[in-house]
């Protein structure tokens, strides 16, 4: 079983796709042993994540999952989640007009992924 992440295939259309490998063996859907390819790795998940509507996704070596479950784990932690407004870009069409390096009443503060540290 694999799952191969494709990115953006298809011309014009901003939606990533995959290719997912399945064999049926009658068995409740086992993600031990998963091998994982993108474009800048390949990995297999040794660990048996729970699978969710809510979450599917494998794209994190299991180091790294560890590292989220852990920090998942943390009682009274503050997340982004309904904190923090997202977005894939601005594009103002003046930026010397409406972009400041000066926090005012009048405007607000914009983080690029950049600017985020452990």
């Amino acid at each position: 079983m694999n799952i191969e992440y494709l990115g953006n295939a298809f011309d014009k259309v901003n939606c990533p796709c995959i290719i997912l490998k399945l064999e049926y063996t009658n068995e409740k859907l086992c993600r031990n042993n998963l091998l994982i390819k993108t474009k800048e790795q390949n990995y297999v998940i040794n660990n048996n994540r729970p699978v969710t509507a809510e979450c599917f996704s494998f794209l994190s070596t299991d180091d790294e999952y560890n590292i989220i479950a852990k920090i998942d784990s943390v009682p009274n932690k503050t997340t982004l989640f309904n904190n923090a407004d997202f977005a894939l870009g601005i594009v103002t069409g003046d930026n010397e007009k409406y972009i400041s390096d000066a926090k005012t009443t009048e405007n607000e503060i914009v983080l690029k992924g950049m600017d985020i540290y452990k």
